[in-house]
């Protein structure tokens, strides 16, 4: 396992248990978008912000990273988290028959903003990303619209409304998106006539009637002895990709099974054919769909990074103060094939207008 996947697993598990602490329903959430999103802004920070934003993302855990020096520094030394992004997004937009997948960044800027050519120059040569003009100063909600058309048309047009209405103004700077989108047929194919209503136990004394596609065939698991639980693969149709389920022993155990770092590091690992197992198991998976939608500025204190915390990368603009403002995230998942789309934006806005912002908020608060 690469040492950016690691660093993403960490990422996944604060995450999980930071949202887990006020969302009661499902949890839907992709730390790969996140983690993207979230590396294009790192790579414009420097000095404490560099180092703080490094201990959050779980950066520190890649080999030789730099700990924000120069510029220069901070990107082309070898084994950079920037260079593993890279390397993993060429690989990701090989073209392929098996499935379509589609990983796309782009940054819109306000076109009367400064931005440094080192920034714009680095952010496509490690990510890939493009870069497009947007007029916040006067038109922030054409320029919204703009935005969500991309990653509509980026999504297959799974995610449509990205950022809501008044959610960009005038104050905004610097947009920086990234989209996924996934579209895979399972290996052994599930068939629709062994689809039926079954019993799905919410806890040992309660259950309630769903539909649930079935099949009876050799998947690879695991045991993991030390949680009571196993990790099942699925694997899409060419076998490169794979979907991982993990599964408590007991019908009550999910509880006792949250997904932990030990967990996650398991389904990561598992992929070595020494550490998989060929068995026979009767596969029971839910149809339907999922769709998770988190887009204010809560997201940001859930990672514990705080707006004194991003304020001011030199490495993006000429010498105006910026801030992050917000985080968003959509997720939707269907199931049967698998159709799985995500998109993560940052929003970076000029702190002189945030300052104003904040002002009004705390006074009306008193």
């Amino acid at each position: 396992m690469s040492s950016l996947s690691e660093a993403i697993i960490h990422l996944a598990i604060d995450l999980f248990h930071q949202i887990r602490k006020s969302e009661k329903e499902n949890i839907f959430l992709s730390p790969f978008s996140i983690s993207s999103a979230l590396a294009m802004t790192y790579l414009g920070a420097r000095e404490n912000t560099a180092s703080q934003m490094q201990k959050v993302l779980h950066f520190n855990k890649i080999a030789e990273n730099t700990r924000g020096g120069a510029a220069k520094e901070h990107v082309e030394k070898p084994g950079n988290v920037h260079q593993h992004f890279q390397k993993l997004l060429t690989e990701l937009k090989k073209s392929t028959d098996a499935y379509e997948l589609s990983v796309a960044n782009r940054l819109y800027g306000e076109k009367e903003f400064r931005f440094l050519q080192e920034y714009m120059d680095n952010v496509q040569k490690f990510y890939l990303a493009s870069v497009e003009s947007a007029d916040f100063k006067n038109a922030a909600e054409e320029s919204r619209k703009m935005i969500n058309s991309w990653v509509e048309s980026q999504t297959n047009g799974k995610i449509k409304d990205l950022f809501p209405k008044d959610s960009l103004d005038s104050s905004t700077v610097l947009v920086l998106v990234n989209a996924v989108y996934f579209k895979g047929q399972w290996n052994q194919k599930f068939k629709e006539e062994h689809t039926a209503e079954e019993k799905f136990w919410l806890n040992k004394d309660t259950s309630k009637p769903v539909r649930m596609m079935k099949q009876t065939n050799s998947f690879k698991f695991v045991s993991l002895e030390d949680v009571q639980a196993k990790i099942l693969e699925i694997p899409y149709k060419g076998e490169e990709l794979s979907m991982m389920v993990l599964l408590p022993n007991e019908v009550d155990g999910l509880q006792e099974v949250k997904p932990g770092i030990h967990c996650l590091l398991a389904i990561a690992h598992i992929s070595s054919d020494s550490v998989l197992v060929w068995a026979a198991h009767r596969l029971v998976v839910l149809p339907g769909s999922i769709e998770q939608k988190n887009n204010n500025n809560n997201n940001i204190n859930i990672l514990n990074i705080s707006g004194s915390m991003v304020k001011n990368p030199p490495a993006v603009c000429e010498p105006q103060e910026t801030w992050v403002q917000s985080l968003g995230q959509e997720d939707p998942l269907e199931e049967e094939m698998t159709t799985h789309s995500s998109t993560s934006a940052w929003e970076i806005m000029d702190r002189e207008a945030w300052r104003d912002a904040d002002h009004a908020v705390t006074k009306s608060q008193t």
